[in-house]
Protein backbone atom coordinates (compact mmCIF):
# COMPACT_ATOMS: atom_id res chain seq x y z
CA UNK A 1 0.00 0.00 0.00
CA UNK A 2 1.63 3.69 -1.16
CA UNK A 3 -0.09 6.92 0.18
CA UNK A 4 1.14 9.54 -1.32
CA UNK A 5 0.00 13.89 -0.83
CA UNK A 6 0.93 16.34 -2.59
CA UNK A 7 3.08 19.55 -0.22
CA UNK A 8 0.78 21.33 2.35
CA UNK A 9 1.72 25.11 1.62
CA UNK A 10 2.72 26.96 4.82
CA UNK A 11 0.36 29.75 4.17
CA UNK A 12 -2.58 28.08 3.61
CA UNK A 13 -4.47 29.21 6.33
CA UNK A 14 -5.60 25.48 7.05
CA UNK A 15 -2.16 23.94 7.29
CA UNK A 16 -2.44 22.69 10.61
CA UNK A 17 -5.63 20.49 10.09
CA UNK A 18 -4.12 19.92 6.82
CA UNK A 19 -1.54 18.49 8.66
CA UNK A 20 -3.29 16.63 11.61
CA UNK A 21 -5.60 14.74 8.76
CA UNK A 22 -2.57 13.44 6.80
CA UNK A 23 -1.29 12.41 10.48
CA UNK A 24 -4.44 11.10 11.09
CA UNK A 25 -4.03 8.67 7.72
CA UNK A 26 -0.84 7.41 8.42
CA UNK A 27 -1.54 6.14 11.78
CA UNK A 28 -4.69 4.78 10.66
CA UNK A 29 -2.42 3.09 7.63
CA UNK A 30 -0.11 1.35 10.14
CA UNK A 31 -2.85 0.15 12.10
CA UNK A 32 -4.44 -1.77 9.48
CA UNK A 33 -1.62 -3.04 7.61
CA UNK A 34 0.99 -3.06 10.70
CA UNK A 35 4.00 -1.15 11.27
CA UNK A 36 7.00 -2.95 10.21
CA UNK A 37 9.19 -2.21 8.04
CA UNK A 38 7.89 1.17 6.10
CA UNK A 39 9.51 3.55 3.81
CA UNK A 40 9.09 6.68 3.95
CA UNK A 41 10.16 9.37 1.16
CA UNK A 42 10.05 13.06 2.03
CA UNK A 43 9.77 16.16 -0.70
CA UNK A 44 13.49 16.38 -0.58
CA UNK A 45 13.97 13.53 -2.23
CA UNK A 46 14.78 11.80 0.70
CA UNK A 47 14.35 7.94 1.24
CA UNK A 48 13.65 6.73 4.60
CA UNK A 49 13.73 3.05 5.85
CA UNK A 50 12.22 2.34 8.76
CA UNK A 51 12.17 -0.98 10.91
CA UNK A 52 8.65 0.48 12.98
CA UNK A 53 6.41 3.56 13.08
CA UNK A 54 5.78 4.06 16.34
CA UNK A 55 2.97 6.59 16.31
CA UNK A 56 2.03 9.76 15.29
CA UNK A 57 1.56 12.67 17.18
CA UNK A 58 0.11 15.84 16.22
CA UNK A 59 2.39 16.42 13.60
CA UNK A 60 4.99 13.93 13.66
CA UNK A 61 5.56 10.35 12.80
CA UNK A 62 8.06 8.80 15.63
CA UNK A 63 9.71 5.76 14.04
CA UNK A 64 12.96 3.48 14.43
CA UNK A 65 15.47 3.45 11.99
CA UNK A 66 18.40 1.37 12.21
CA UNK A 67 17.64 0.50 15.50
CA UNK A 68 17.66 4.39 16.52
CA UNK A 69 14.33 6.30 17.32
CA UNK A 70 14.06 9.16 15.26
CA UNK A 71 11.44 11.40 14.14
CA UNK A 72 9.87 13.26 11.26
CA UNK A 73 7.46 16.22 10.55
CA UNK A 74 4.49 14.94 8.85
CA UNK A 75 4.83 17.61 6.64
CA UNK A 76 8.02 16.80 5.02
CA UNK A 77 6.81 13.44 4.06
CA UNK A 78 5.30 12.85 0.42
CA UNK A 79 4.49 9.40 0.60
CA UNK A 80 4.32 6.45 2.92
CA UNK A 81 4.55 2.79 1.35
CA UNK A 82 3.69 -0.19 3.35
CA UNK A 83 4.75 -3.51 2.28
CA UNK A 84 3.16 -6.54 4.20
CA UNK A 85 5.55 -8.80 2.09
CA UNK A 86 7.92 -7.26 4.04
CA UNK A 87 7.61 -8.58 7.55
Amino acid sequence: MKLEWDPIDATDTLWWSKTLAKGLEIQKAIESSGRNFPVLTTYDGETIFASTILRVEDSTVFLIVQGLSTHVPVRKIASVTLDATAI
